[in-house]
């Protein structure tokens, strides 16, 4: 049976993406942010009177953004649309980049809370789950943009994230949840409320 190009660039693509090779041509520019610079922005935001979570959730909303537009130009060149690349391979692209940039080991988890509407992302290694107090909670928010941002796009759905530090199995992890945004906005004000993670995933 005759193979079609778009078949076979599919292929191609996919090989690409277990290879890692499909974004890291296309990043010729990394830069290594210490925990010192990473207090320092967040000392500076503090010290502007305003609250640093949402500027520092929006900077992570814009990166996504700019992550994807990279992905999509990257699988042009492959004759495919960013809606051809699985929900699969975007987790894979993102391990790697995080991993590359960092940020720590990402473990996606698209199951255990699926039937509220819920993605769950935890970090290990990264300077989320290293740093402590503010600068830990600001870092966290940061990936809860980042993460909006990208599944939103995929999904091409309103998707927002939250993001905090917790200790898991004597292990510090970075958790960012992302759902549609009402989703995040009821749980944020049972979690803000004082309520428990259960209380809120019931309001969710």
């Amino acid at each position: 049976m005759e193979r079609t190009t778009e078949h076979i660039d599919r292929q191609v693509l996919a090989r690409a993406v277990r290879r890692g090779a499909l974004l890291r041509a296309s990043s010729p520019l990394t830069l290594t942010l210490t925990g010192e610079f990473l207090q320092g922005l967040l000392e500076a935001l503090i010290g502007s009177g305003r609250d640093p979570l949402e500027p520092l959730y929006q900077i992570g909303f814009h990166w996504g953004s700019a992550w994807l537009q990279r992905l999509e130009a990257a699988v042009r060149q492959y004759g495919a649309a960013l809606q051809d690349v699985s929900l699969d391979e975007v987790q894979l692209l993102l391990h790697e980049e995080l991993a590359r940039a960092g940020w720590g080991l990402a473990a996606f988890d698209l199951e255990s809370h699926a039937e509220h509407g819920l993605l769950l992302v935890s970090l290990t290694g990264g300077p989320v789950a290293l740093l402590e107090g503010a600068v830990a909670e600001g870092m966290a928010m940061l990936q809860a943009g980042f993460m909006a941002s990208v599944f939103g796009g995929v999904a091409d759905l309103p998707m927002a994230g939250l993001g905090f530090r917790l200790i898991e199995d004597h292990v510090p992890i970075c958790r960012v949840v992302v759902a549609h945004e009402a989703r995040i906005a009821r749980i944020w004000g049972v979690l803000e409320g004082g309520g428990s993670w259960d209380d809120a995933l019931a309001a969710a």
